[in-house]
């Protein structure tokens, strides 16, 4: 068989798995948001430059003006718009709310953890941070990893770091709330924790 490809951005597949997930839509968060002024294509006017000619509303004035003046013609449906018919797209100014989130992945790092199941943490941490990424202006990611004990690593560390030895996950949760007191108060960031673990 064939396969079929379509090019697709992050940012539309980001939107496609929270529509397919039923992943609600971001609220903004905390007392002392920041705005940010952003142009938005949302609106027509009748004058602007050619690149910005918005062709089905001016394909329409023209074809309701030659019916109406009784120039069309069934038979030889030809629309010749004229420059009063012309319509461009134009922007607004518009003022939204900034909103940060924040991400604390936490792994158990102990020797039971195979390469396939790190894999797998990588594969859902870059899922994870697309979709946040996508719904956010603003995303700070922090990486604990631990087996008994617990410690905030860089982003390379936590992917390529073994131990041997058991699993404490509690050290990990307590690492968290260390970063979320420091770092992010929840009456300001959207957090988002998430723990790795092959449950052994």
């Amino acid at each position: 068989g064939h396969i079929r490809e379509v090019e697709v951005t992050l940012d539309e597949l980001a939107d496609m798995l929270g529509e397919a997930l039923e992943l609600p839509n971001i609220e903004p968060k905390g007392k002392n948001n920041i705005s940010s002024k952003k142009d938005k294509y949302n609106s027509v006017r009748q004058t602007g430059p050619d690149s910005l000619r918005h062709f089905k509303r001016t394909y329409k004035r023209a074809l309701k003006r030659q019916i109406a003046s009784n120039q069309y013609n069934p038979q030889n449906p030809v629309i010749v718009p004229t420059k009063d018919d012309e319509r461009f797209r134009s922007w607004k100014t518009v003022t939204e709310p900034e909103t940060n989130a924040a991400i604390i992945y936490m792994m158990d790092v102990s020797g039971s953890m195979t390469d396939e199941q790190k894999e797998i943490v990588r594969i859902e941490s870059f899922w994870i941070d697309t979709w946040l990424k996508k719904q956010y202006d603003g995303v700070q990611r922090r990486y604990i990893i631990h087996d008994a004990v617990a410690r905030e690593v860089d982003e390379d560390t936590f992917y390529r770091t073994r131990e041997s030895g058991g699993t404490r996950i509690s050290s990990a949760y307590r690492g968290a709330v260390k970063i979320i007191e420091r770092d992010f108060p929840p009456s300001d960031w959207n957090i988002y924790c998430f723990q790795f673990s092959d449950g052994d």
